[in-house]
């Protein structure tokens, strides 16, 4: 008997435990008008990481869709746009936990008279796509300059009240001169406010030439011939800049020069002639720089030139000197043989010593005399 009423209590809380709901279901709303947004949440109360959670209703879902099983703490919208009036269902199903449901009750909106926009203003004014300059609601007077190649424009403008309506007139294309265009803008109770828009579109600019009819350079001779955009001129080493005078061919023209300082070789200077309507014509002077003389060197291969002839001349002298010395030696000896040889002849033609003379003393007299 006594184990029997200690088991008593222990069955009792296994019964409690199970009915004690692991999540809450809860709505913001349970009565909506037609065209509601429903929020419903899903929170923790108890942690069960077995359970699992199904939610499911009639009414559709508002800008995201249901993924069961959904987590605890779960936020979820939905739409009564579509509903019927009648009650739609919310239900959340466990499958450890009871199912828990909430019923919505969806109403026909109550009937309130709108009272009708007096807003008539313009939020924006643009022409060929472009907000016209220092816009302002309350300013209703406009002024715009086109070129003369504009023939026509596209207006377009925005209200500030998506009730209210705009007309706009005006001529369907431009003439040189002022263009006027009235904006009317009649807000939902049927006032009008009128903006006004004055295009004015330029008169045609005479052409102007971009053509350079001559260069002239203090100094030096540029050669222009009007035909070349390119010329090279070559300067002094020490020249950092030109004095440039450029005449163009038409006086409404206007030109720049750029790249005329510290002019280095090589650098390049722009001329750019500029007409009234903002062409361009660019003519290009490239400096070519006279290099330094280094004089020092050209002294000392001269001084070196001089040497060197200096010592061929002692040289070829010296030589000459050796040889005529060496033929006056030899004149010498040939004079003295020739003597020797008259001597010698004299004594062989004397019959009374030719005997005394032998036949190699003859020999070498007789080859003496014919040298």
């Amino acid at each position: 008997m006594k184990k029997r009423f200690l088991l008593f209590p222990i069955i009792i809380f296994f019964i409690f435990q199970n009915n004690v709901k692991a999540f809450k279901l809860e709505c913001d709303n349970k009565v909506a008008n037609k065209g509601d947004i429903i929020t419903c949440n899903i929170f923790e109360v108890d942690t069960n990481n077995n359970e699992e959670i199904y939610i499911s209703s009639n009414l559709d879902t508002y800008q995201s869709s249901i993924i069961n099983p959904i987590t605890k703490d779960y936020n979820i919208k939905f739409s009564t746009e579509k509903a019927v009036l009648t009650t739609y269902y919310i239900t959340a199903k466990s499958n450890i936990n009871p199912t828990q449901n909430i019923s919505i009750i969806v109403k026909a909106p109550t009937t309130t008279t709108k009272a009708k926009s007096s807003n008539n203003y313009l939020s924006s004014i643009k022409i060929n796509n472009k907000q016209i300059d220092n816009f302002s609601r309350n300013k209703t007077k406009y002024y715009v300059t086109v070129s003369y190649d504009t023939k026509y424009v596209n207006i377009g403008v925005e209200t500030e009240d998506s009730s209210s309506v705009y007309k706009i007139n005006g001529p369907s294309t431009l003439s040189v001169a002022d263009n006027e265009y009235t904006i009317g803008v009649t807000s939902e109770d049927g006032t009008t406010k009128y903006y006004k828009l004055i295009i004015t579109r330029e008169e045609k600019k005479q052409e102007v030439s971009t053509k350079i009819s001559d260069i002239k350079i203090s100094n030096y001779n540029l050669k222009f011939d009007g035909h070349s955009k390119t010329y090279y001129l070559k300067v002094k080493e020490n020249v950092k800049k030109l004095n440039i005078k450029v005449i163009l061919e038409d006086d409404k023209a206007s030109y720049k020069i750029k790249g005329n300082k510290k002019l280095k070789d090589g650098s390049v200077i722009n001329i750019i002639v500029s007409d009234n309507i903002n062409n361009t014509n660019t003519y290009r002077i490239i400096i070519n720089k006279e290099k330094k003389q280094n004089y020092i060197t050209y002294v000392l291969l001269s001084f070196l030139i001089v040497i060197l002839f200096i010592i061929i001349f002692i040289v070829i002298n010296k030589k000459l000197k050796k040889k005529n010395n060496k033929k006056k030696i030899n004149s010498d000896d040939n004079d003295d043989a020739k003597e020797k040889t008259k001597k010698i002849t004299k004594i062989i033609q004397d019959d009374n010593v030719i005997d005394q003379i032998d036949d190699n003393e003859k020999t070498k007299i007789l080859n003496i005399n014919e040298k």
